[in-house]
């Protein structure tokens, strides 16, 4: 009886040691430079991808959008 009462709090000991150990593990970072690094990424990102975007050819949409409208009057 005294075993298993000891092996319980040893085991709740144990327990608690680890989530505390778990909790500060997972505790967030502070980071001094990462806002003026993120803003300058994200604006060469933002201007890289605006780029792509023009970049794109879609051919004739409006004649396409016409095409397909006829085809559902036509159901």
């Amino acid at each position: 009886m005294k075993k298993t009462i000891i092996v319980i709090i040893i085991l709740i000991i144990v327990g608690a040691l680890f989530w505390m150990f778990k909790s500060k593990t997972n505790a967030p970072a502070t980071e001094t430079n990462a806002p003026t690094t993120q803003n300058q990424s994200d604006d060469t990102e933002i201007t890289t991808i605006n780029k792509d975007i023009e970049s794109i050819d879609i051919g004739n949409a409006d004649q396409d959008f016409k095409d397909i409208d006829t085809d559902l009057q036509g159901l």
